[in-house]
């Protein structure tokens, strides 16, 4: 019994000092949004050519998919997605995507479109020419 009594104290002071947290990925916070993920240019083949890093297709090649985020993980993020197969496409197909995170060049957050304050309009009348 001494023994037995011993040995749960041990069991019960090595748990203490620990604690673990989930550990949370900034991306977490977008999920439910609308994104836009860049794929890396190397993984498709045109890592010497000069493209913008926002660029959605080159040579007929998708080099980005627009959709909403429904996961992420430490590795990966889950996209459901609507999209062209090719760009001359009119109809759109549906899928849900798994993408690695080490194919991911940037992800942007869908923006809001806010109108422009009072003292940026064109006074009425007037329109611009550029």
């Amino acid at each position: 019994m001494k023994h037995a009594l011993t040995l749960f104290a041990l069991l019960w002071l090595t748990g203490c000092e620990e604690t673990h947290q989930a550990q949370v990925h900034p991306l977490e916070q977008w999920v439910g949004t609308e994104v836009t993920v860049n794929f890396n240019r190397d993984l498709l083949g045109a890592a010497g050519s000069p493209i913008a890093p926002t660029s959605t297709w080159l040579n007929n090649t998708r080099l980005s998919l627009d959709g909403k985020l429904v996961a992420v993980h430490h590795d990966g993020l889950f996209l459901d997605s609507r999209y062209k197969l090719n760009s001359g496409d009119t109809e759109f197909r549906h899928s849900v995507f798994w993408i690695p995170m080490n194919s991911i060049l940037t992800i942007e957050k869908a923006a809001v479109t806010l109108p422009l304050p009072r003292s940026v309009e064109q006074p009425q009348g007037q329109t611009r020419t550029d």
